[in-house]
């Protein structure tokens, strides 16, 4: 069911006409109900708008080094964990 999400066309090709004003989140709901691919366009319309509010509430503070919360995390200069990083062996997946 989401294996083309990922596609270069995109998926259900109406996010620039939704970024523009041209038609609504709830147009694309109502018009996707009874569909096949009613809850994949559902999920995608709830994602969309997490990030959007997300940036409302945080605005540039959501990209900052240290994240909206403003948390300090030390810097390691270890040059052995450099080069685990750079032999793609941190131990984590």
């Amino acid at each position: 069911q989401w294996a083309n999400l990922s596609r270069p066309d995109g998926w259900t090709k109406v996010s620039h006409y939704l970024a523009v004003g041209c038609i609504s989140a709830r147009e694309i709901f109502e018009r996707s109900a009874g569909r096949r691919n009613h809850a994949g366009v559902a999920h995608r319309l709830m994602w969309r708008e997490w990030h959007r509010l997300n940036a409302v509430l945080w605005g540039r503070r959501l990209f900052w080094l240290q994240g909206p919360g403003r948390i300090e995390r030390p810097w390691s200069k270890d040059p052995a964990l450099v080069e685990a990083w750079r032999a793609g062996k941190t131990g984590v997946p």
